[in-house]
Formats: structure tokens, sequence, C-alpha cells
């Protein structure tokens, strides 16, 4: 009686996992470490202006709850349009929105300050329901971004800071 009993148990716990999991989100995240203090980072990713200097054009932003968020990038053939309404932010440490298209989506971005100058970047995208394809194109989109902000604001090493800042320098005079 008491193995019946356990075993009905552990189905039963097994099947609540199950429906859990069902219910999860499914999200994808895409992640890098920049050399840019958080607050620049910060500004990047929450200002029209920043927005702009990373690439995205059409960009309409203002960091207030409820605002419509709009912006477009190019990234090689695939294209990214952020077309939503910020949810949530916790300046310089969260920004979430969730899609205008689909509203069972939606996007938090994650900003941790590494010392004074670097900054590690999440961008979760997520999902009631599987849109798997929706989501790997947008993290290889991110991933393309990120990549050109690594190589933006790559450190110089020394020498090459003495040679640009003398050709700098030379070019003055």
């Amino acid at each position: 009686m008491r193995k019946r009993t356990a075993l009905v148990l552990a189905f039963i716990w097994l099947s609540s996992l199950v429906a859990t999991a069902a219910e999860s989100p499914v999200a994808r995240n895409t992640d890098t470490i920049i050399n840019l203090p958080v607050a620049d980072t910060w500004k990047l990713f929450t200002t029209e202006n920043g927005l702009l200097d990373i690439g995205y054009e059409n960009v309409s932003m203002q960091l207030k709850l409820d605002e419509h968020i709009h912006a477009e990038r190019k990234a090689g053939e695939s294209a990214e349009t952020i077309d939503a309404t910020l949810t949530s932010f916790d300046p310089q440490h969260m920004i979430s929105w969730r899609w205008s298209n689909d509203s069972a989506c939606w996007s938090v971005l994650y900003f941790n300050a590494m010392g004074k100058e670097m900054t590690q970047i999440r961008w979760v995208d997520m999902c009631d329901s599987d849109q798997g394809t929706t989501l790997e194109r947008a993290s290889n989109v991110h991933r393309d971004l990120f990549n050109k902000l690594i190589r933006r604001y790559a450190p110089e090493c020394h020498v090459c800071k003495e040679e640009r800042e003398a050709a700098e320098k030379e070019k003055g005079n």
C-alpha cells in the first residue's frame, strides 16, 4: 500500500513539474561586456540620442512607464524593430518592455557595473509560448549589436594610444 501511495504521489509531483514547465516562458539571453561605465551604457539604451548613436533609426524613446518605444536597426541581412511599451525600469540596472506586435513577448535589459569602466549587459527576450524562430533571430541581431559595441569601446593599448595622439597632434599643426 505504501509503495502504491508513494508512486501516486511521485506521479502527481512529476505531473505538476511538467505543467509548470509548459506554462513557463521561453527565453533567449544575449550577453556581453563592454568597456564603458554603466551610466554611459545606460544612456545608450535609454535615450533617443543613445539609440541613434549605436545605429538605430526612426527612434522615439522616453523613459516613462507605459510610453511607446520605437527604434529600427539593420544588422546585415536582418533587421530589428523595437516597437513596444515600456513596462519597468530601474535606472542603470534594468529596463523592460512588452512587444506591441505580440503582447505575449517582452524584453528585459540588465546592466551590471564591473568596476568603474566596464558594464555587463544581458538582453533577455521572452515569450509566453514557443517563439523559437523569433527569439533566435532577435538573439542574433542583439549579438551583432553587442559585437559592434565591443569593437567600438575596445580598450586601446598604450602604444596605439600614443601613436593616435601623436597623429592627431601632427594633424592639428
